[in-house]
């Protein structure tokens, strides 16, 4: 992989990372103020986890 490429995929984790950080989910005054409907109901699957990770490919592809 080129070292260009490289370097705006690490940039865009960064920014992720730093956004999901300091954001609170399902505030009001924010842009993550409401999930969309399906995270809704499958949220209730996990509340026996400690920890889970999702993968988020949005309209990868469109």
């Amino acid at each position: 992989m080129n070292d260009r490429l490289e370097r705006i995929r690490e940039s865009e984790k960064k920014s992720h990372t730093e956004i999901y950080m300091k954001e609170q989910l399902y505030n009001t005054n924010t842009w993550l103020a409401k999930p969309i409907k399906t995270v809704q109901e499958i949220s209730t699957l996990f509340s026996e986890y400690k920890e889970i990770r999702i993968l988020d490919l949005g309209a990868c592809g469109q």
